[in-house]
């Protein structure tokens, strides 16, 4: 390994969510995403990527978005940070977009996290 290179160990988790409102006619987009993502980053350092998806399933299609976090070795963490993280951002997306449900897939399990809203 030479001086310019860092290792960490691997880890990754990918944040799925939905744009359009479970009550309503609002559908949010991507610039929302990246407006909720700037200070969250900010007060949770790590690195994500963040990917337009479209979702289909039985009964319907709606647009939405991927998160994808991994273990960055400039902002080093346990896989139970990144999980936490990622369960921090899920909470705040699925509330402002109002989602019924948010998913959370891991290397070994997925999540799936229901709006206490609309229970």
């Amino acid at each position: 390994m030479s001086k310019l290179e860092t290792i960490e160990r691997s880890y990754s988790l990918n944040l799925f969510v939905g744009f359009k409102e479970m009550d309503t006619d609002v559908v949010h987009t991507l610039v929302e995403v990246h407006d909720i993502l700037r200070p969250f980053l900010i007060e949770n350092p790590c690195c994500v990527s963040v990917k337009e998806v479209e979702f289909w399933y039985t009964g319907g299609a709606e647009p939405g978005v991927q998160i994808g976090f991994i273990n960055y070795p400039r902002f080093p963490r346990e896989p139970k940070e990144i999980a936490d993280i990622a369960h921090k951002l899920a909470q705040v997306l699925m509330k402002a977009f109002r989602q019924y449900r948010v998913t959370i897939e891991g290397p070994q399990w997925t999540t799936m996290l229901s709006n206490p809203e609309f229970s």
